[in-house]
Protein backbone atom coordinates (compact mmCIF):
# COMPACT_ATOMS: atom_id res chain seq x y z
CA UNK A 1 0.00 0.00 0.00
CA UNK A 2 1.17 3.71 -0.99
CA UNK A 3 -1.47 5.19 1.44
CA UNK A 4 -0.58 7.94 4.08
CA UNK A 5 -0.12 6.09 6.84
CA UNK A 6 2.54 3.64 5.07
CA UNK A 7 4.31 6.41 4.28
CA UNK A 8 4.26 7.91 7.71
CA UNK A 9 5.61 4.76 8.88
CA UNK A 10 8.20 4.50 6.39
CA UNK A 11 9.57 8.04 7.05
CA UNK A 12 9.60 7.51 11.18
CA UNK A 13 10.99 4.47 10.36
CA UNK A 14 13.76 5.49 8.67
CA UNK A 15 14.18 7.84 10.96
CA UNK A 16 14.56 5.69 13.96
CA UNK A 17 16.67 3.66 12.10
CA UNK A 18 19.48 6.72 11.59
CA UNK A 19 19.33 8.03 15.48
CA UNK A 20 19.09 4.51 16.86
CA UNK A 21 21.94 3.05 14.67
CA UNK A 22 25.99 3.37 15.45
CA UNK A 23 28.49 3.82 13.00
CA UNK A 24 29.79 0.49 12.38
CA UNK A 25 26.09 -0.70 11.78
CA UNK A 26 24.69 -1.41 8.43
CA UNK A 27 21.44 0.50 7.58
CA UNK A 28 19.40 -1.65 4.51
CA UNK A 29 16.71 0.79 2.82
CA UNK A 30 14.75 -0.86 -0.03
CA UNK A 31 12.73 0.24 -2.65
CA UNK A 32 11.65 3.70 -2.15
CA UNK A 33 13.41 6.46 -3.69
CA UNK A 34 11.86 9.09 -1.48
CA UNK A 35 13.39 7.56 1.77
CA UNK A 36 16.54 6.99 0.27
CA UNK A 37 16.47 11.26 -0.40
CA UNK A 38 15.29 12.26 2.68
CA UNK A 39 17.52 10.17 4.83
CA UNK A 40 20.71 11.41 2.97
CA UNK A 41 19.61 14.68 3.59
CA UNK A 42 19.37 14.34 7.46
CA UNK A 43 22.72 12.38 7.11
CA UNK A 44 24.08 16.11 6.23
CA UNK A 45 22.17 17.94 8.26
CA UNK A 46 22.67 16.15 11.60
CA UNK A 47 26.17 15.36 10.70
CA UNK A 48 26.21 11.88 10.97
CA UNK A 49 28.62 9.26 10.30
CA UNK A 50 26.47 6.12 8.66
CA UNK A 51 26.75 3.23 6.41
CA UNK A 52 23.42 3.49 4.66
CA UNK A 53 22.84 1.47 1.83
CA UNK A 54 19.88 1.97 -0.81
CA UNK A 55 18.86 -0.85 -2.60
CA UNK A 56 16.76 0.07 -5.50
CA UNK A 57 16.48 3.63 -6.56
CA UNK A 58 13.96 4.27 -9.08
CA UNK A 59 14.20 7.87 -9.72
CA UNK A 60 11.36 10.06 -11.35
CA UNK A 61 10.55 6.69 -13.54
CA UNK A 62 11.29 8.92 -16.59
CA UNK A 63 15.04 10.05 -18.54
CA UNK A 64 13.40 13.50 -17.91
CA UNK A 65 14.49 12.60 -14.74
CA UNK A 66 14.16 15.17 -11.49
CA UNK A 67 13.33 18.82 -12.68
CA UNK A 68 16.61 21.15 -11.90
CA UNK A 69 15.33 22.94 -9.05
CA UNK A 70 15.19 19.63 -6.98
CA UNK A 71 18.35 18.09 -8.43
CA UNK A 72 20.58 20.02 -5.79
CA UNK A 73 18.66 18.73 -3.12
CA UNK A 74 18.30 15.38 -4.64
CA UNK A 75 22.19 15.45 -5.39
CA UNK A 76 23.08 16.76 -1.48
CA UNK A 77 20.91 13.26 -0.09
CA UNK A 78 22.71 10.75 -2.51
CA UNK A 79 26.22 12.13 -1.82
CA UNK A 80 26.21 10.37 1.72
CA UNK A 81 24.86 7.17 0.86
CA UNK A 82 25.00 4.28 -1.15
CA UNK A 83 23.10 3.60 -3.99
CA UNK A 84 21.91 0.23 -5.18
CA UNK A 85 20.76 -0.01 -9.04
CA UNK A 86 19.57 -2.66 -11.07
CA UNK A 87 22.36 -2.57 -13.82
CA UNK A 88 25.25 -0.30 -14.95
CA UNK A 89 23.73 1.61 -18.01
CA UNK A 90 21.45 3.10 -14.75
CA UNK A 91 24.66 3.66 -12.58
CA UNK A 92 25.83 5.71 -16.05
CA UNK A 93 22.59 7.35 -16.56
CA UNK A 94 22.34 8.84 -13.03
CA UNK A 95 25.86 9.96 -12.32
CA UNK A 96 25.75 12.12 -15.53
CA UNK A 97 22.21 13.38 -15.10
CA UNK A 98 22.50 14.01 -11.37
CA UNK A 99 26.25 14.84 -11.01
CA UNK A 100 27.13 12.29 -9.07
CA UNK A 101 30.20 10.11 -8.55
CA UNK A 102 29.92 6.72 -10.41
CA UNK A 103 31.93 5.78 -7.16
CA UNK A 104 28.61 6.43 -5.02
CA UNK A 105 26.54 3.54 -6.77
CA UNK A 106 26.70 -0.15 -6.95
CA UNK A 107 24.71 -2.80 -8.81
CA UNK A 108 22.34 -4.84 -7.47
CA UNK A 109 19.60 -7.36 -8.65
CA UNK A 110 16.25 -6.84 -7.12
CA UNK A 111 15.00 -9.42 -5.27
CA UNK A 112 11.35 -11.85 -5.19
CA UNK A 113 10.17 -10.60 -1.85
CA UNK A 114 7.26 -11.42 -0.75
CA UNK A 115 6.20 -14.74 -2.73
CA UNK A 116 4.80 -17.21 -0.66
CA UNK A 117 5.58 -20.53 -3.26
CA UNK A 118 5.35 -23.37 -0.83
CA UNK A 119 2.20 -25.66 -1.20
CA UNK A 120 0.30 -23.24 -2.81
CA UNK A 121 -1.87 -23.65 -6.01
CA UNK A 122 -1.29 -22.26 -8.95
CA UNK A 123 -3.77 -23.43 -10.93
CA UNK A 124 -5.16 -20.76 -13.53
CA UNK A 125 -9.17 -20.24 -12.37
CA UNK A 126 -12.19 -21.36 -14.31
CA UNK A 127 -12.63 -18.27 -16.86
CA UNK A 128 -9.10 -17.68 -17.06
CA UNK A 129 -7.92 -13.78 -15.70
CA UNK A 130 -5.68 -11.47 -17.19
CA UNK A 131 -3.49 -9.90 -13.82
CA UNK A 132 -2.44 -6.23 -13.68
CA UNK A 133 -1.39 -4.86 -10.20
CA UNK A 134 0.72 -2.81 -7.90
CA UNK A 135 0.80 1.27 -7.14
CA UNK A 136 4.45 2.63 -8.61
CA UNK A 137 4.39 3.37 -12.35
CA UNK A 138 1.34 1.52 -13.71
CA UNK A 139 0.14 3.37 -17.01
CA UNK A 140 -3.87 2.58 -15.85
CA UNK A 141 -5.11 4.39 -19.41
CA UNK A 142 -3.52 2.00 -21.07
CA UNK A 143 -4.74 -0.82 -18.90
CA UNK A 144 -8.27 0.49 -19.46
CA UNK A 145 -7.45 0.32 -22.95
CA UNK A 146 -6.71 -2.80 -22.96
CA UNK A 147 -9.60 -4.12 -21.47
CA UNK A 148 -12.43 -2.17 -23.35
CA UNK A 149 -10.83 -3.54 -26.40
CA UNK A 150 -10.91 -7.41 -25.58
CA UNK A 151 -14.44 -7.76 -23.96
CA UNK A 152 -14.81 -11.17 -23.85
CA UNK A 153 -11.20 -11.35 -21.41
CA UNK A 154 -11.52 -11.16 -17.82
CA UNK A 155 -9.86 -8.73 -16.10
CA UNK A 156 -8.07 -8.54 -12.57
CA UNK A 157 -7.21 -5.17 -10.84
CA UNK A 158 -5.57 -4.33 -7.95
CA UNK A 159 -4.29 -1.36 -6.78
CA UNK A 160 -4.41 1.59 -3.81
CA UNK A 161 -5.99 4.53 -5.45
CA UNK A 162 -9.24 5.40 -7.62
CA UNK A 163 -7.52 5.14 -11.09
CA UNK A 164 -10.21 2.47 -11.92
CA UNK A 165 -13.27 3.99 -10.27
CA UNK A 166 -14.86 4.87 -13.96
CA UNK A 167 -14.62 0.84 -14.79
CA UNK A 168 -15.88 -0.37 -11.63
CA UNK A 169 -19.38 -1.09 -13.88
CA UNK A 170 -17.25 -3.26 -16.50
CA UNK A 171 -18.68 -6.93 -16.79
CA UNK A 172 -14.96 -8.33 -17.86
CA UNK A 173 -12.76 -6.17 -15.24
CA UNK A 174 -13.07 -7.10 -11.33
CA UNK A 175 -11.09 -4.37 -8.69
CA UNK A 176 -9.71 -4.81 -5.58
CA UNK A 177 -7.95 -2.19 -3.78
CA UNK A 178 -5.78 -1.78 -0.60
CA UNK A 179 -6.00 -5.65 -0.08
CA UNK A 180 -3.75 -7.84 1.99
CA UNK A 181 -0.37 -9.36 0.61
CA UNK A 182 -1.56 -13.07 0.78
CA UNK A 183 -4.67 -12.41 -1.06
CA UNK A 184 -2.47 -10.28 -3.83
CA UNK A 185 -0.30 -13.21 -4.10
CA UNK A 186 -3.46 -15.68 -4.20
CA UNK A 187 -4.85 -13.38 -7.32
CA UNK A 188 -1.22 -13.92 -8.97
CA UNK A 189 -1.43 -17.34 -8.31
CA UNK A 190 -4.44 -18.18 -10.01
CA UNK A 191 -4.31 -15.88 -13.04
CA UNK A 192 -3.48 -17.87 -16.51
CA UNK A 193 -1.43 -14.16 -17.07
CA UNK A 194 0.29 -11.40 -15.50
CA UNK A 195 0.36 -8.03 -17.39
CA UNK A 196 2.26 -4.97 -16.47
CA UNK A 197 1.51 -2.06 -17.86
CA UNK A 198 4.05 0.95 -16.83
CA UNK A 199 4.92 4.01 -17.90
CA UNK A 200 8.85 4.30 -16.77
CA UNK A 201 11.55 4.00 -18.41
CA UNK A 202 14.04 3.25 -16.08
CA UNK A 203 13.16 0.60 -13.24
CA UNK A 204 10.46 -0.33 -11.66
CA UNK A 205 7.37 -2.83 -11.85
CA UNK A 206 9.60 -5.98 -11.69
CA UNK A 207 8.16 -7.63 -8.35
CA UNK A 208 4.54 -8.09 -9.20
CA UNK A 209 6.61 -9.59 -12.60
CA UNK A 210 8.73 -11.67 -10.31
CA UNK A 211 5.71 -12.90 -8.60
CA UNK A 212 4.31 -14.12 -11.60
CA UNK A 213 7.34 -16.01 -12.77
CA UNK A 214 7.61 -17.66 -8.80
CA UNK A 215 4.57 -18.68 -10.36
CA UNK A 216 5.19 -19.95 -13.52
CA UNK A 217 3.11 -17.41 -15.31
CA UNK A 218 3.83 -15.78 -18.57
CA UNK A 219 3.98 -12.26 -18.33
CA UNK A 220 3.59 -9.52 -20.67
CA UNK A 221 5.40 -6.74 -19.12
CA UNK A 222 6.24 -2.71 -21.12
CA UNK A 223 10.02 -2.39 -21.96
CA UNK A 224 12.27 -0.35 -19.29
CA UNK A 225 16.23 0.51 -18.90
CA UNK A 226 16.19 -2.37 -15.90
CA UNK A 227 14.01 -5.39 -17.18
CA UNK A 228 16.70 -6.52 -19.84
CA UNK A 229 19.17 -7.70 -16.37
CA UNK A 230 16.40 -10.04 -15.57
CA UNK A 231 14.82 -11.43 -18.45
CA UNK A 232 15.88 -12.24 -22.62
CA UNK A 233 14.01 -11.88 -25.15
CA UNK A 234 12.61 -15.24 -25.23
CA UNK A 235 11.55 -15.19 -21.35
CA UNK A 236 8.71 -13.23 -21.08
CA UNK A 237 6.78 -10.53 -23.49
CA UNK A 238 8.24 -7.52 -23.59
CA UNK A 239 5.77 -4.42 -25.56
CA UNK A 240 6.36 -0.57 -25.92
CA UNK A 241 5.22 1.48 -23.40
CA UNK A 242 2.08 2.77 -24.73
CA UNK A 243 1.03 0.57 -27.10
CA UNK A 244 -1.90 -1.29 -26.75
CA UNK A 245 -1.91 -2.98 -30.24
CA UNK A 246 0.96 -5.50 -28.71
CA UNK A 247 -0.59 -5.53 -25.72
CA UNK A 248 -3.80 -6.98 -27.07
CA UNK A 249 -1.78 -8.89 -29.59
CA UNK A 250 0.26 -10.69 -26.70
CA UNK A 251 -2.79 -11.62 -24.81
CA UNK A 252 -4.53 -13.25 -27.45
CA UNK A 253 -1.65 -15.01 -28.70
CA UNK A 254 -0.86 -16.54 -24.71
CA UNK A 255 -4.66 -17.04 -24.43
CA UNK A 256 -4.63 -19.39 -27.73
CA UNK A 257 -1.20 -21.32 -27.09
CA UNK A 258 -1.07 -23.11 -24.30
CA UNK A 259 2.08 -24.32 -25.03
CA UNK A 260 3.92 -20.84 -24.83
CA UNK A 261 1.98 -19.66 -22.17
CA UNK A 262 3.46 -22.72 -20.32
CA UNK A 263 7.09 -22.37 -22.12
CA UNK A 264 7.57 -18.72 -20.85
CA UNK A 265 6.14 -19.60 -16.95
CA UNK A 266 9.29 -21.89 -17.16
CA UNK A 267 11.03 -20.03 -18.53
CA UNK A 268 10.47 -16.71 -16.17
CA UNK A 269 10.97 -19.20 -13.15
CA UNK A 270 14.16 -20.34 -14.33
CA UNK A 271 15.49 -16.78 -14.54
CA UNK A 272 13.68 -15.47 -11.21
CA UNK A 273 13.59 -18.29 -8.48
CA UNK A 274 17.33 -17.66 -7.27
CA UNK A 275 16.65 -14.18 -6.51
CA UNK A 276 15.44 -14.51 -2.60
CA UNK A 277 15.91 -11.76 -0.28
CA UNK A 278 18.76 -14.30 1.10
CA UNK A 279 20.67 -13.96 -1.81
CA UNK A 280 20.59 -10.09 -2.20
CA UNK A 281 21.22 -9.57 1.37
CA UNK A 282 24.47 -11.53 0.88
CA UNK A 283 25.81 -9.94 -2.37
CA UNK A 284 25.25 -6.38 0.10
CA UNK A 285 26.57 -7.82 2.84
CA UNK A 286 29.77 -9.32 1.11
CA UNK A 287 30.37 -5.64 -0.26
CA UNK A 288 29.86 -3.25 2.50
Amino acid sequence: SRDFSTKVHQYTRTLRLLFSSRKEDLVLLYDVTSVFIIAGILLSLFHLDRNVVAVNFMGTGTKDGYSRWKRPLVRLGLNKIKIGVNNEPLIEFYSKQLRIDKKRFFVIKDCAANVDTSNRDCTPENPPYVFMGGNVHRDWCLFKDIVRRMPNVNFVAVLGNDELDDMLGCKNLKVFKKISLSEFNNLVAHCKIVLLALKTEMQGGQLVAFQGSMYKKPVIITHCMSIDTYYDDDDIIKVKIGDADACVDAITRLLNDEKLSASLGDKGYRKIRNLTPESIYTIIKEQF
